[in-house]
């Protein structure tokens, strides 16, 4: 049982460090478009309230700051994941995941995570979260 659960925590690690670098360019910061920018502002009510519920995860959160897509409810929510593998969603697919484990900011930022998740949405490149989200639209609606 050992050795499954080194394999869940670690293929998930994986799989969430491959979203986190893949969301992200140098020619980022913009606010989403398109079905993306639509479904957060019908889910959240706007993109500035989406965006500050997940800053508020990602100030909480022990590992990752996920927005998801709930193939139940057909909906966008943010989840906070610990330990990789300790807080996903049954059912969700995830769509932009920010990595807020230590290693991740306090050698640039030291204990100031706030500005590390401010400076992560400068770099934010949509077009890979958005592919994602219009996968899993094509997949569950």
């Amino acid at each position: 049982a050992g050795a499954l659960r080194h394999v869940t925590h670690n293929g998930s690690a994986h799989i969430l460090h491959d979203l986190f670098w893949q969301n992200m360019s140098p020619e980022g910061g913009d606010e989403p478009e398109g079905a993306l920018a639509e479904r957060i502002a019908e889910d959240f009510g706007s993109y500035e309230a989406w965006k500050g519920e997940f800053e508020a995860a990602a100030g909480a959160a022990g590992g990752w700051a996920l927005l998801v897509y709930d193939s139940f409810s057909n909906q966008l929510r943010n989840v906070v994941v610990d330990k990789h593998d300790q807080g996903a969603l049954w059912g969700s697919h995830p769509i932009l995941a920010l990595d807020v484990w230590e290693h991740s900011y306090y050698h640039d930022y030291g204990p100031a995570r706030g500005d590390f998740v401010s400076a992560f949405f400068e770099v934010v490149d949509w077009d890979e979260p958005a592919a994602r989200y219009d996968q899993a639209v094509e997949l569950f609606e």
